[in-house]
């Protein structure tokens, strides 16, 4: 029995062709994305946990119940009144970011929380996170004035 079906579907809709492994293209916006066998998405679930926890604990806040799925509780971590973060994680070396993914997060912080994008590469063991740019310049200017 195929752990995967038989037609992969990219985000656009258009079919994807099998690249080999899990590996797929799109055939008609070049999308590459993977889809993995359901074993997979509990191993992909705990290691968001872990990575959400991790970012918890780091900031000071606390990981969202659901990884933000529960109306009232949105994002996956939350400093209150601070920071809002989406974690993401990827075990390749390329990620590809949407302007959807910043927005979603943007969205979902109140006014006085700052909206952050975390990517955290696995294979090296590197995380980042993505700000708005006048978010940035603000913290820039009271690490700069104190």
């Amino acid at each position: 029995m195929s752990t995967t079906p038989d037609i992969i579907l990219c985000e656009c809709g258009e079919e994807g062709d099998p690249q080999g492994g899990n590996k797929y293209v799109c055939g008609e916006c070049g999308n590459i994305f993977y889809v993995w066998p359901d074993k997979s998405r509990k191993e992909r679930k705990k290691k968001s946990q872990k990575q959400e926890r991790a970012t918890a604990k780091a900031m000071g806040g606390r990981a969202q119940p659901g990884s933000g799925a529960i109306p009232g509780f949105k994002g996956d971590v939350l400093v209150q009144g601070k920071e809002r973060v989406e974690c993401k994680y990827t075990e390749s070396k390329q990620y590809t970011l949407k302007q959807s993914d910043l927005k979603k997060v943007e969205l979902e912080s109140s006014g006085k929380e700052m909206p952050v994008f975390q990517i955290e590469f696995k294979t090296v063991k590197e995380s980042y996170a993505i700000l708005r740019w006048d978010d940035y310049m603000e913290l820039r200017e009271a690490a700069t004035h104190g």
